[in-house]
């Protein structure tokens, strides 16, 4: 006889796996381990921007995005009463950070801002540039994650209106933001581009992002090894100045003076500043 409805919601609600099972392994992309990883990945991206509404084509994770999408394509189903891989344990998984399951507007949809929240986020990016003299603000942010992801949102939707896309960018929004200073396309973004030294970076974005919360270089002795990152920079900038051996490049010197860097190198710094300069 073929199965009811009732008895593939219990089965469901007890974790029944659907997909055949070969050599001890779950076949098909929908199984527990795939659908945990991502719920993870989601409950990150809570974290970072302050909400669950992942933007349609997002570029640093399309399956979570198609993801997210299949979570209220597989309720609409069970709510059907047809056949699908939600179960109740799912649903308050999503529930417990706040998953959206019925996205009713496109702008929703597409994780664009109402204009309520662009307003706040806009408010809240003047109040960094007043802080800081200019609207960069890194990513990530742990400041205010929201804002970072905001203003990269921002620059996506103009070069998307350029692109002639349909998007939630205005040409009042636009005014109001080059109001402010705010750079479409930043030398930071241009520095990036060339340079590729991943380790550098990454210290980099720690250096920026620290300057973002205090707006000072005077880094702590709980954040040693970043401290002594800085004063190794410091010291390959002026052996370069002196023509001295270079390790620092080009490149890295314009991404530093973005930030306004004070290269004067502490005399107490200097012992330890080149473990941790490369």
């Amino acid at each position: 006889a073929p199965i009811t409805t009732e008895r593939v919601q219990m089965l469901n609600d007890i974790g029944f796996q659907w997909d055949a099972i070969s050599n001890g392994k779950l076949i098909g992309n929908r199984n527990n381990t795939t659908w945990t990883t991502q719920y993870e990945e989601l409950r990150e991206f809570k974290a970072r921007v302050g909400h669950c509404r992942v933007p349609h084509r997002y570029e640093e994770s399309p399956s979570l995005e198609f993801w997210v999408r299949q979570q209220r394509c597989d309720y609409n189903q069970l709510k059907r009463g047809k056949h699908s891989p939600m179960t109740t344990r799912r649903i308050q998984m999503l529930n417990d950070i706040g998953f959206e399951w019925d996205v009713s507007s496109r702008e929703e949809a597409t994780g664009k801002d109402t204009d309520a929240t662009w307003t706040t986020r806009y408010e809240e990016l003047k109040d960094f540039k007043a802080r800081m003299g200019h609207c960069r603000v890194p990513h990530p942010f742990r400041g205010n994650p929201s804002l970072a992801f905001w203003v990269r949102q921002q620059r996506c939707d103009y070069n998307n209106l350029k692109r002639g896309k349909h998007v939630r960018m205005t040409t009042e929004r636009i005014k109001k933001l080059n109001d402010i200073g705010f750079e479409w396309d930043t030398s930071l973004a241009k520095g990036r581009k060339k340079c590729d030294d991943k380790a550098w970076m990454k210290w980099y974005g720690k250096l920026e992002e620290f300057y973002a919360c205090e707006g000072h270089f005077r880094i702590p002795s709980t954040q040693r090894a970043l401290k002594d990152w800085l004063s190794g920079q410091r010291i390959q900038y002026r052996m370069a100045q002196e023509n001295e051996d270079r390790k620092i490049t080009t490149e890295k010197i314009e991404l530093l003076n973005s930030l306004s860097i004070d290269w004067s190198v502490a005399q107490e710094d200097s012992s330890n500043a080149m473990r941790d300069s490369q």
